[in-house]
């Protein structure tokens, strides 16, 4: 009896896995999500580099009450916003504001759901979409980036999700509020001309941003960042042949030569790697088809080709640099697009192979699932911090860990920067990492300034600077040298003159 009571518990036990067996997928898929987002995060990238110091910055300038709608380079203002509730939550730190682009991540793929709902009943498509958005090292990437492009994706998605479903005040607000994200999203303002509702819920939006950013850069500066970008000094005929290179280069890198840029990517390294290259090309056979064959197809898959040309518009646009093309960041907006189309692919594939024999193409596909999701981990965790500067040593965070530990009462300098790979460490990067800890701070060309501070004081002063530097003007006192790796420290003890 005991153990036909196991059996009826065990077979109890499979058929409500079975009844519930998508909403498990879900749940493990976006458990898996958050894994990939948040190992290793204070780590993988461990140095906080020259726009994250930026939006450090002016978050912090949010939070003392400093209201602002300015654009650094690129980047909007939203994000600071954004970040500033993290900042409330984690502390004004590097960890938290790559702990804001985790959560934009994350709504990215929730919404990346809901949008694959309204657009195909098949639920392989949706869940191999989800899947492989969700182990995308493009996506993981960007979604530990403490930088606001992977923001720009979610706003794409907020508009088609809210587009799809005939709200088109919200689908105009969440366009309008786009501009404010990141320049790369400005190539959606096209779709405010689809509807006379999104165009009027935009307007106020579009005069803002164009009162405050586009006029006086278009008006008033040919060196502007917009300007700079859209070929001022080119003639005409270059900047036709530069912007559809620009398209072809931003196609290739899907599957061919990716983005040259190591912040976010290995070098070179296209979007997508040739399994799934494989499917892409597969699943815009199929995308394409259906769209010419399927009555009800055709609006939907114009929309969303529309959304992946355009998302990446602003890219095309930046006909001045043409080496800055393929940009990862710049093209982020087409991510759903570009996830769907594989998954479009590898369900004909499925369906093809099923018709054969079914249980080998479940444990085929199984084997694909895996080969993606480790080879994806494999280049993102241990491939790629390898190709950031200094091999991934934060020589800021280091020095400013170590200035913690010294004696409270000590004067801590740091003295020159940037004598690491690609400019590490950053001086605001030091004082970013130092959120309460006092220091001054000298640069090289700064040696009498540095010299007649230390001179002055009457207690001890610790050094920081780079290895086998030595501080002429100090000679004269008792210095005691500490060397490290790639770092000096000289603590010069009350000054006591030989």
């Amino acid at each position: 009896m005991k153990g036909l009571k196991n059996k009826n518990y065990i077979f109890y036990i499979f058929k409500i896995i079975k009844k519930n067996k998508e909403k498990i997928f879900l749940v493990l898929v976006f458990l898996l999500a958050f894994f990939l987002r948040v190992f290793k995060l204070d780590n993988i990238p461990a140095e906080i580099w020259g726009d994250v110091n930026e939006h450090i910055i002016y978050t912090k300038e949010i939070l003392s009450g400093k209201l602002y709608w300015d654009f650094f380079g690129g980047d909007g203002p939203v994000f600071d916003y954004l970040t500033a509730l993290f900042f409330l939550i984690f502390g004004k730190n590097f960890l938290a504001i790559k702990i804001t682009t985790v959560f934009i991540g994350m709504l990215i793929l929730y919404f990346a759901y809901l949008i694959l709902k309204k657009i195909t009943q098949k639920k392989f498509i949706q869940l191999t979409t989800i899947f492989l958005m969700t182990s995308s090292f493009w996506l993981v990437s960007f979604s530990r980036q403490a930088k606001p492009y992977i923001l720009v994706l979610l706003f794409v998605e907020f508009f088609i999700y809210f587009f799809l479903n005939k709200k088109y005040f919200l689908s105009g607000i969440i366009l309008g509020i786009g501009l404010f994200v990141q320049s790369s999203f400005w190539g959606m303002i096209f779709f405010a001309f689809l509807n006379w509702k999104i165009f009027l819920s935009f307007s106020p939006f579009f005069l803002l941003i164009f009162l405050h950013q586009l006029y006086p850069q278009i008006i008033l500066s040919s060196t502007s960042y917009l300007g700079e970008k859209t070929g001022y000094y080119l003639s005409f005929n270059q900047k036709i042949y530069n912007f559809f290179e620009n398209i072809f280069d931003n196609l290739q890198s899907i599957f061919l030569k990716g983005d040259i840029v190591f912040r976010h990517n290995i070098p070179n390294r296209p979007i997508l790697d040739v399994f799934l290259s494989l499917f892409f090309i597969f699943g815009l056979i199929i995308f394409l088809r259906e769209m010419f064959t399927i009555k009800n197809k055709l609006k939907i898959n114009l929309f969303l080709i529309s959304v992946f040309i355009f998302s990446q518009f602003a890219s095309f646009l930046d006909i001045t640099n043409p080496l800055n093309s393929p940009s990862f960041g710049r093209m982020i907006g087409a991510g759903f697009f570009i996830y769907y189309i594989c998954s479009l692919g590898l369900s004909g594939f499925y369906y093809k192979l099923r018709q054969i024999n079914l249980k080998f193409t479940n444990i085929f596909i199984f084997f694909i699932f895996t080969f993606i999701f480790f080879k994806n981990f494999y280049d993102y965790f241990f491939i790629y911090p390898k190709t950031l500067p200094n091999n991934n040593i934060p020589y800021g965070k280091i020095i400013t860990d170590d200035i913690k530990k010294e004696n409270k009462k000590i004067i801590k300098i740091v003295y020159g920067c940037c004598w690491g790979e690609w400019g590490q460490p950053e001086p605001k990067s030091i004082l970013n990492y130092l959120e309460k800890e006092n220091i001054k701070y000298f640069d090289f060309f700064e040696k009498n300034e540095l010299c007649n501070f230390v001179k002055n004081q009457k207690q001890d002063v610790l050094i920081y600077t780079q290895k086998n530097i030595n501080i002429d003007c100090l000679d004269n006192f008792k210095i005691e040298r500490i060397e490290k790796d790639f770092y000096q420290k000289n603590l010069i003890k009350r000054l006591i003159l030989f």
